[in-house]
């Protein structure tokens, strides 16, 4: 509801079209977790990356001061010129298919748990 509202609010009118693909949750630790979608060919660089943290200082505006943020990026993958030592502990960069991977991984062993 956050996401959205800030989205209807910022983004229209002739700004629509630039409105952010992302996703907001709250987890059970009281934590956010801000996706930001990019296309599946697209490489993640620090561009990316400082518009994902841009919406979470837009966003923060709207919460409790004592929000806690996790941001992730999704896409193709890095860019090898974005050192992961470079980005900031609450921020990680993915790629759809190692999300797919990993899921299925996750799967496959609680199947394999509950038997």
């Amino acid at each position: 509801t956050v996401a959205k509202k800030f989205c209807d609010r910022k983004y229209s009118g002739d700004r629509a079209s630039k409105r952010p693909d992302l996703l907001l949750t709250q987890g059970f630790d009281g934590r956010y977790l801000l996706i930001e979608f990019k296309r599946p060919s697209k490489t993640i660089g620090r561009e990316e990356v400082a518009q994902a943290e841009d919406y979470r200082d837009e966003l923060t505006s709207q919460l409790d001061s004592t929000a806690a943020f996790e941001i992730m990026v999704v896409g193709k993958g890095r860019d090898p010129k974005l050192s992961p030592d470079r980005l900031a502990a609450n921020v990680s960069v993915q790629s759809y298919q190692s999300l797919i991977a990993a899921a299925r991984n996750e799967i496959t062993w609680l199947v394999k748990t509950l038997k």
